[in-house]
């Protein structure tokens, strides 16, 4: 059932609504079919003329003299034996005057006409708002099958079960739904299950990984280890992963060094060959050294032993004569 149905003022002043001026019941009957609540957006809709006068108020006579002259001005068109009404200017005025290609409503024209497309007022309907609804001759012909939640019209008598009526049609069978793909482009969210927090473990030991990074860094590995229990112990620090933190701890150790120019712990490591070349010449100047400092002491006493020999005192670097000749002079 509708819920709300659009009905233009113009109604009253121009068209089918004033050359029904005069009278009455044809202008109820008419306000009737554009707002009933069993219309729909095309104007094809199911409706008995019990209910016609029932919510009216009209007669019977009353409300069939209504809807003859709305039939002879064209506002309408009635099938009598299976009570369905057809309201061309409704469509015009719940829908729009067009609709282009790619407008949603299109499809939704074609599923409430779907229904009724055994009957001639579809074809009607498709021959007055093809060009405007962008609605192609195949639509008329194409087979279809309401979902469900469309609205489907019911022939039944109230007398009759229509199980037992000869023109009953017969039961639909259900729809065959194919399951929905899941979506490909939708990155799913997976839970995940993160570990807790916990602090330090006693007797936690640095990995092999960080005595490698401590070497290759030039860091004292035993007194970054010492800093880093002692930060987590005073400080209560929590983590999920302690040698993840640790190796961090490492890398922040040198960044703090080149950052202040700091201290140097340990000596950079070096290749085992280009150690024992350093060796070997620190031996050979050693060696050399020894051998200069053997001849200096050698040609020093050869010196003095001449210095001594030409009657020279090798301390004062004064002849005896020399030094006697001169303590007289004093």
């Amino acid at each position: 059932m509708r819920t709300y149905a659009s009905l233009s003022p113009m109604f009253w002043t121009r068209g089918s609504g004033k050359r029904l001026r005069g009278h009455k019941e044809a202008q109820i009957v008419a306000l009737y079919l554009m707002s009933s609540p069993a219309t729909t957006m095309v104007g094809i809709y199911h409706l008995a003329l019990p209910t016609l006068c029932h919510e009216t108020g009209l007669t019977t006579e009353e409300a069939s003299k209504g809807l003859g002259r709305c039939i002879e001005e064209g506002f309408c068109f009635w099938d009598e034996a299976e009570e369905l009404v057809f309201v061309p200017a409704l469509a015009k005025h719940q829908i729009g005057e067009k609709l282009s290609a790619k407008d949603f409503k299109v499809k939704g024209v074609l599923r409430a006409l779907a229904p009724f497309r055994e009957h001639r007022f579809y074809a009607m309907f498709i021959d007055r708002y093809a060009d405007s609804y962008c609605l192609s001759p195949d639509d008329s012909e194409a087979p279809s099958r309401p979902p469900p939640g469309d609205y489907v019209p019911v022939l039944s008598c109230p007398d009759q079960d229509p199980a037992q009526r000869s023109d009953a049609p017969a039961p639909a069978e259900p729809l065959a739904l194919e399951p929905t793909p899941p979506p490909t482009k939708t990155r799913r969210r997976q839970a995940r299950t993160v570990a807790p927090e916990t602090e330090i473990p006693e007797g936690w030991q640095p990995t092999a990984e960080h005595v490698a990074r401590a070497a290759r860094d030039g860091l004292n590995l035993a007194r970054q280890v010492d800093k880093f229990v002692s930060n987590a112990h005073a400080k209560r620090v929590l983590a999920v992963n302690w040698n993840a933190k640790f190796t961090t701890w490492l890398i922040n150790a040198v960044e703090f060094r080149e950052r202040d120019g700091g201290y140097q712990s340990a000596p950079a490591p070096q290749d085992p060959a280009e150690q024992r070349r350093r060796a070997q010449g620190d031996e050979r100047v050693r060696h050399e050294a020894e051998r200069q400092k053997r001849e200096i002491e050698e040609q020093t006493r050869r010196d003095r032993a001449a210095l001594l020999a030409r009657g020279i005192d090798p301390d004062s670097g004064v002849m005896p004569s020399m030094a006697a000749l001169a303590a007289r002079i004093g």
